[in-house]
């Protein structure tokens, strides 16, 4: 008969004890036995068996064994084609998990840089004010971490005002890598012919993640509320929030301790997609507000 293993299972006669020799044919069935013996051997393997369809095969090749993770919260993933790898949990509480093409599994651990700013309140960068004179038509980007929320209210200090002059204020999205992108809101201008604190009523919704807040005097030269530091990751809204996580390749990019990102030649609309500059004399910027729904 022969052995149907391992595409089949085989359906073996068994003799009773009345049973003659020759009924079930009893080297028929020593031959049976030894065809399906054979069969399971060449299913299970050899030790370091090289036949891929071996099970030997697939558990030293295809499966992940359970001695891969050793502690709690460990996560199986892999660090290239074909090659699984460990990963530790984080070492802080609140950590979560982050794409981070620096490591070797391209993922990581990271703390939560957001921050969820009460309803009624107003937001705005506390560190290093000073007032000076931005460049006209000079758009200047300013990140910021901030869990879900409405924005309600956009707004600037004048302090002393320019003929002619308006302030242009907007929010931008991050691309994939953290640097500003997308246009998500052109909020429209104030004047800034004369001193004081200037706003715009808005309502645009933020999701958790980080925004560029974009200013820009147009028609004139007001001086401003102005924020200033020899690095931009210095900046930002610091009373409330934490200084924003370096994005992965911006000192490739912009060099290693770059001060403000800017964009020039910004006289109307603000644009659809951001394509910043930077340069270590461009060191301040406008000190915008932003009233939390």
């Amino acid at each position: 008969m022969g052995t149907s293993f391992p595409t089949g299972l085989d359906s073996l006669t068994n003799p009773t004890g009345a049973s003659l020799l020759t009924s079930p044919d009893h080297a028929g069935q020593h031959s049976d036995i030894n065809d399906a013996v054979e069969a399971l051997e060449a299913k299970v393997g050899v030790n370091g068996s090289g036949v891929a369809t071996s099970i030997d095969y697939k558990l030293t090749n295809d499966v992940v064994l359970k001695s891969l993770v050793d502690a709690k919260g460990d996560l199986i993933t892999a660090t290239a084609d074909n090659t699984p790898a460990r990963l530790a949990v984080g070492t802080t509480n609140g950590q979560v998990l982050v794409a981070d093409s620096t490591t070797s599994t391209g993922l990581g651990y990271k703390l939560m840089r957001t921050y969820k700013p009460a309803s009624g309140s107003v937001i705005r960068p506390a560190a290093n004010i000073t007032s000076a004179t931005p460049a006209q038509s000079r758009l200047v980007f300013l990140p910021i971490e901030i869990a879900s929320c409405t924005v309600v209210l956009m707004l600037v200090q004048v302090n002393a005002g320019a003929a002619s002059s308006t302030v242009r204020m907007g929010i931008y999205e991050s691309d994939s890598s953290g640097f500003p992108s997308t246009l998500l809101l052109d909020a429209g201008t104030v004047s800034s012919t004369t001193s004081g604190q200037k706003s715009i009523v808005v309502n645009q919704t933020l999701s958790s993640g980080r925004f560029w807040i974009a200013a820009v005097s147009q028609g004139g030269t007001p001086t401003m509320q102005t924020q200033t530091n020899t690095s931009m990751f210095s900046l930002g809204f610091q009373r409330d929030f934490p200084s924003p996580a370096v994005p992965n390749g911006f000192s490739s990019l912009y060099g290693a301790n770059p001060e403000i990102l800017f964009q020039d030649s910004v006289t109307g609309s603000l644009p659809s997609t951001a394509t910043p500059s930077y340069n270590n004399t461009v060191n301040r910027c406008h000190v915008v507000g932003l009233e939390i729904g």
